[in-house]
């Protein structure tokens, strides 16, 4: 009876390491996946900023070719 319940209790002790191993592994995979996502959001957040910058220059250059396509709307000041 003592050796059935030392075999099954190894058997566990065997099982919960394979699955604290696998625990490790997808931690791991969550933390280089948390990364890329903080790179990607960095990223996007300088896209944004540029395109903040380059928004008043869009707008001009809009305003500029409406005007070159409708000179008589086109008020001077």
């Amino acid at each position: 009876m003592i050796s059935r319940t030392s075999y099954q209790n190894t058997k566990l002790e065997s099982q919960n390491t394979k699955l604290q191993l696998q625990n490790t592994k997808l931690q791991l995979q969550n933390t280089k996946l948390q990364l890329q996502n903080s790179k990607l959001q960095l990223q996007n957040s300088k896209l944004q900023l540029q395109n903040t910058k380059l928004q008043p220059q869009n707008t001009k250059l809009l305003s500029q070719k409406r005007n070159d396509r409708d000179p008589e709307h086109n008020i001077s000041v």
